[in-house]
């Protein structure tokens, strides 16, 4: 049974042996591992438990990994799950400072933070990413772990999955509708947005990107299958056509639209616009009539 991936561990401190944390691993010691290498890069998990692992660090020591229980290599989640939470309670009953947010069986995802709790969290994930260096490490690694194809097959069938479900979708909606109802949201996305594009440089990078991405034929020919299928739709048309109105219908869009119409630099863009777009159809009923049917 030594062998065994299945087993219940826990992080003990060398100063004291006091048992400080109890976890469930299917995969044997990977999963400690894992806690630590996380926790010594400042990486996000468990905070209780990954703050103790990071003061044991800064003495110069190592936790170590005691494990509690092995169990079948044919054992259960479930049976996985009721064997941390049973050591979880009695370490709690022998007075175990434990680090753990939740009574077991199913890691972290259980817990509710308070308000207080989310406060603090933000605060030290604001004051850590303040610094450009904290920002740029962050950045190159998301790059690094999103340019992996495991990473991201991984992430789009997850995506899928998840959308597939039209209850997921239909809360989704509700609960986008609900959340930008809120005129407080709205004026205090506007102006993030207007910061975010005043830069001449994102706007130039966005550009590229857009040209970069249309500048294929099958890029673009991909794009206009998705724009077909998604405007063949009837209900979504019918629920644009709707959202326009509604919008349309302010003052304080009329407004905006009348400002934006009164100016010279306006209406010429719409009209090189517009001829641009007669022109290019203009130009494929042309060729059309040239080629003759096929």
């Amino acid at each position: 049974m030594s062998g065994s991936r299945n087993m219940i561990y826990g992080f003990t401190d060398p100063r004291t042996r006091e048992l400080r944390y109890v976890g469930r691993s299917s995969t044997g010691m990977l999963e400690p591992r894992a806690h630590i290498y996380n926790a010594r890069r400042g990486r996000r998990g468990c905070p209780y438990c990954y703050n103790m692992l990071r003061a044991i660090f800064a003495r110069g020591l190592e936790p170590v990994i005691e494990v509690i229980e092995t169990l079948l290599d044919d054992a259960t989640d479930d049976l996985l799950n009721e064997r941390e939470e049973w050591w979880i309670a009695l370490g709690r009953a022998w007075g175990c400072r434990l680090t753990n947010l939740t009574d077991g069986g199913g890691g972290i995802s259980g817990y509710v933070f308070t308000a207080e709790q989310r406060a603090k969290l933000s605060a030290s994930q604001q004051k850590r990413l303040a610094e450009p260096e904290a920002r740029e490490k962050n950045r190159a690694v998301q790059r690094v772990a999103q340019a992996r194809p495991d990473v991201r097959s991984k992430k789009s069938a997850a995506l899928r999955e998840t959308w597939s479900s039209m209850e997921r979708r239909a809360k989704q909606s509700a609960e986008q509708c609900a959340a930008w109802s809120s005129h407080e949201l709205r004026a205090r996305h506007s102006v993030l947005l207007r910061e975010k594009w005043a830069s001449p440089e994102l706007r130039a990078k966005q550009s590229a990107t857009a040209h970069k991405v249309k500048s294929t034929a099958e890029a673009r020919a991909k794009n206009r299958a998705v724009q077909r299928k998604t405007w063949a739709s009837q209900e979504i048309r019918a629920k644009q056509r709707a959202t326009m109105r509604e919008v349309m219908s302010t003052p304080a869009m009329r407004a905006k639209l009348r400002a934006a119409w009164a100016r010279p630099e306006m209406h010429a863009k719409m009209s090189a616009a517009a001829y641009a777009s007669w022109t290019r159809r203009r130009a494929k009923e042309v060729l059309a009539t040239q080629q003759g049917p096929m």
